[in-house]
């Protein structure tokens, strides 16, 4: 019989299932994320608790490729519960941010640090940028976050933002997973610029996440 490794050190779910390494199938996680009536969900738990490979596993299987990832849940229990739930799988577009490695000791670093992950997260989606649905102002926009150019209320308001394109775009509802939104928060309050990044982050999940009717 072949010993499955352990996927010490990893927090991505194609990873551990396209290597084979042992997993614990959490899958029916999705179910209730499905089943779930609110539209914002908090999950908050200890350190090494799995929170990301969770939220790795959500955007593999909501999140709409041009590769099907649908094979990574062919084995696992959620595949078992039928088309009710595997319909939904690849059917959305997926905004995916992780804060986990903004920890840095002034607010300049810290800004400049989400502004590169926002960045990065529209360029994965740079296809909007030559769309024909988007207005002259919105393709400016979009240029001034991909440039690094934006003000700080475009940058809080990137989410929200985002989401708009991507449901007009794909005539689909957005889903947005958010890791670790903490983690820049708890520096400022270590290093003494709380006031500027709680002021943001404030900002910038009330955008993404309440009352964002692309959500």
């Amino acid at each position: 019989m072949r010993i499955q490794k352990l996927p010490v050190g990893y927090s991505d779910f194609k990873t551990i299932i396209d290597n084979k390494f042992y997993y614990i199938d959490k899958t029916l996680f999705i179910k209730e994320i499905i089943d779930e009536s609110c539209n914002v969900i908090l999950l908050p738990r200890p350190r090494r608790f799995g929170k990301t490979l969770n939220l790795s596993m959500l955007r593999y299987f909501f999140e709409k490729t041009e590769k099907s990832n649908g094979y990574l849940f062919k084995d696992l229990a959620i595949c078992r519960l039928g088309e009710e739930y595997m319909n939904k799988q690849g059917a959305y577009p997926v905004i995916f941010l992780t804060l986990k490695d903004v920890k840095e000791k002034t607010w300049d670093t810290t800004y400049r640090g989400i502004k590169d992950l926002i960045q990065n997260e529209f360029l994965r989606h740079k296809y909007l940028k030559n769309w024909t649905g988007l207005e002259k102002e919105e393709k400016e926009y979009f240029n001034k976050i991909t440039s690094l150019e934006g003000s700080e209320k475009d940058y809080e308001n990137s989410l929200k933002t985002l989401s708009l394109f991507l449901e007009r775009y794909h005539n689909k509802k957005v889903i947005i997973l958010l890791d670790e939104y903490d983690t820049p928060i708890q520096s400022g309050y270590l290093e003494n610029f709380y006031e500027p990044i709680i002021s943001f982050m404030r900002n910038f999940l009330s955008g993404g996440f309440k009352d964002n009717t692309s959500l």
